[in-house]
């Protein structure tokens, strides 16, 4: 009962918020409706004139009327703004704006992205300031329509002022007036035009409240980065997770990877529609409202995109056994490859909102992915110029202090070498002193401050070197003991490690270490929190078999001082042969160190469960299936510290 409540309390909840949302939207729209209403009962009938300037009003009209869609277009298309450069700074179009063309002739200016140094930058104008940027536009071309003071053949303009025009931007229409006097004279006659007045047929306020609405929805439910996630899961060009039997390893190159990266966003993206279109695709529909209008999400190959994928091996990425290590020496013994890379990328969308009749409002927006996940942004943004380069530059402060744990636990000044990372870049700040560093550093937003000393796993922080913000870095002691490894028979029997070859790996949440036992005799780890998975694998008497095969895998690899890419291929023939090394035990358990144990003792022992040794393949597969669950055996056992 306590559940089916729960679960009507949080349906209650949904339904609330989507009354609000429903309720918001349309109070948007009475707002724009009876602003434009508003708007219209000002445009009264002028003062009329006699017959013949009548023809002269309508052409300053007609000209008025051209002159403000141009305006319309040019900002509509830039995003709100009229000057993109001066709104984007010097930052150029991988940071400030989209150079759609790569010869900027079209710039559309970002409403969010990240700068180099991680700040993030939200530049939107408001409704007042779209309007202003059409106002400039408009008086900086008006003057085609009184060329020389010229109006018609015998008309001429005479004493008028600075014309100031005004622009109010209904939903549906856009409202011009010019409210200066403008007197004409015709044959010794002048008359006076008390202003001019012209009203646009385009959908420019909702243009731009559909705007609003799908920046901040990409602002907070990250549903471009979302789209990009599953992109990167379903397309086999990008590896991301998986495994399957090649003895030959699987290699990709880092360049292909991106360039196939690219195509299939370029690809994609245009498929994207709003929740109106009747499409049951999941991953081409979003969750927002288009209002009756089109709107179109574009990447094109050749805009900026940056791509950084772990781990890498000079822009080779390849599976475990080819990567070598505890996981490779396992897969090497099946032919079992598996994977898992982890990318940073960033690259920028351009959002296309357009009406039947042609017109449209654009802006960029930069999608973001940090370590497989979609961005997390800081709404107290600011804007840093870093210059060209991070490193370098003095224009922020670090103060952080350095501690070390001491063998009782209690935390110790020290000193280390000091390093930070913001984004792809890594500045050396040097040593700190007396356990602690206070100086002029680069200013950088959530940047990773390193802290390493011998003997030390390194300390890291994250801190906002642009904000002044104060820290501390806590390094931790490296353990070195003794390593014992009993094996538990199937009768609950202890015996010592003979034949077997034990594989044993400690997974902490930052730190890990690999052991290969019993060549491998010691192992080293920090106090914390481990996952452990321990591989036991013995003799086989009768061999087990692999098939014959051969695998070949070519890769582009780059070449001398990455001027020229080159392409290796790798192969690798494996006839029918006999392991006569199998899995016989081990398993998965989580394991505390903790620290007062690893300080007073020597050595750790650790206990595995060992099994008769399978004898075919079926056999080999099950035994790795009860690693998982070796765990819960009566004869499981935790490792131990002793002296």
């Amino acid at each position: 009962m306590r559940n089916s409540g729960s679960g009507a309390g949080k349906r209650g909840q949904v339904t609330i918020f989507i009354f609000i949302g429903i309720f918001i939207l349309i109070i948007a729209g009475v707002f724009f409706y009876f602003r434009s209403e508003l708007i219209l009962d000002r445009f009264e009938d002028k003062p009329g004139l006699s017959e013949q300037f009548r023809g002269v009003r309508e052409h300053y009209e007609e000209c008025l009327m051209n002159i403000a869609r141009e305006g319309i277009n040019v900002v509509g298309s830039q995003g709100g703004q009229l000057n993109v450069d001066e709104n984007a700074g010097n930052a150029g179009n991988a940071d400030g704006y989209i150079d759609v063309f790569n010869d900027n002739s079209v710039k559309v200016p970002y409403w969010g992205y990240r700068k180099n140094n991680n700040v993030e930058v939200v530049d939107v104008p408001s409704l007042n300031n779209v309007e202003e940027n059409v106002e400039k536009y408009i008086e900086n071309n008006l003057g085609r329509c009184f060329e020389e003071g010229r109006v018609l053949e015998d008309y001429n303009l005479r004493e008028y002022g600075k014309l100031k025009p005004e622009v109010d931007i209904g939903d549906e229409k856009v409202f011009v007036r010019i409210e200066s006097p403008l007197n004409v004279e015709f044959k010794d006659v002048t008359e006076t035009i008390e202003g001019l007045q012209v009203i646009v047929d385009v959908p420019f306020g909702r243009m731009y409240r559909t705007a609003l609405d799908l920046f901040e929805r990409e602002q907070k439910e990250m549903f471009l980065e979302e789209r990009t996630l599953d992109y990167m899961g379903l397309y086999d060009e990008i590896p991301f997770s998986g495994a399957d039997l090649d003895c030959g390893g699987k290699r990709w190159s880092e360049d292909d990877v991106e360039r196939d990266f690219k195509q299939i966003i370029n690809y994609n993206l245009p498929l994207l529609v709003t929740n109106e279109k009747n499409i049951d695709d999941k991953y081409r529909k979003v969750d927002v409202n288009g209002n009756g209008l089109d709107v179109g999400f574009r990447y094109y190959e050749d805009w900026p995109f940056y791509m950084a994928v772990e781990p890498s091996e000079n822009g080779v990425l390849k599976s475990d056994n080819a990567m070598g290590g505890v996981m490779g020496a396992i897969a090497g013994l099946f032919c079992f490859q598996k994977y898992h890379f982890v990318y940073d990328v960033k690259y920028p969308v351009l959002v296309t909102i357009s009406d039947n009749g042609g017109s449209v409002f654009q802006f960029g927006v930069q999608i973001v992915i940090e370590n497989n996940a979609a961005r997390t942004i800081s709404y107290n943004v600011e804007v840093i110029d870093s210059g060209n380069g991070i490193c370098g530059n003095d224009n922020g402060l670090l103060n952080v202090n350095v501690y070390r744990f001491g063998n009782d636990g209690n935390l110790l000044r020290t000193d280390a070498m000091l390093s930070m990372k913001c984004l792809n870049e890594v500045c050396g700040l040097g040593e700190s002193y007396n356990g602690g560093f206070i100086g002029k550093v680069p200013a950088c937003s959530n940047a990773l401050i390193i802290g390493e000393k011998e003997g030390y796993y390194r300390g890291k922080q994250m801190m906002s070197t642009n904000l002044g913000e104060v820290g501390s870095l806590i390094l931790e002691p490296v353990y070195n003991r003794q390593l014992e490894v009993k094996l538990i028979g199937n009768v609950g029997n202890l015996k010592e490690v003979n034949e077997e070859n034990v594989l044993l790996e400690f997974i902490g949440e930052d730190y890990s270490y690999s052991v290969n036992y019993p060549s491998e005799r010691n192992v080293k780890l920090i106090a914390g929190e481990y996952n452990v998975k321990a591989y036991v694998f013995g003799k086989s008497k009768n061999g087990f078999k692999v098939n014959a095969r051969t695998s070949r895998t070519c890769v582009n690899v780059p070449g001398f001082l990455g001027l020229y890419n080159k392409q290796e291929c790798y192969d690798v023939d494996v006839g029918e042969v006999d392991v006569g090394d199998v899995l016989i035990g081990g398993g998965e358990f989580e394991f505390n160190v903790e620290r007062d144990e690893i300080v007073n003792s020597n050595k750790l022992i650790v206990y595995l469960i060992a099994d008769d040794v399978p004898r075919d393949y079926n056999e080999i597969f099950n035994a790795g299936e009860k690693l998982k669950y070796n765990n819960l055996d009566a004869r499981f056992k935790q490792p131990e510290f002793t002296r």
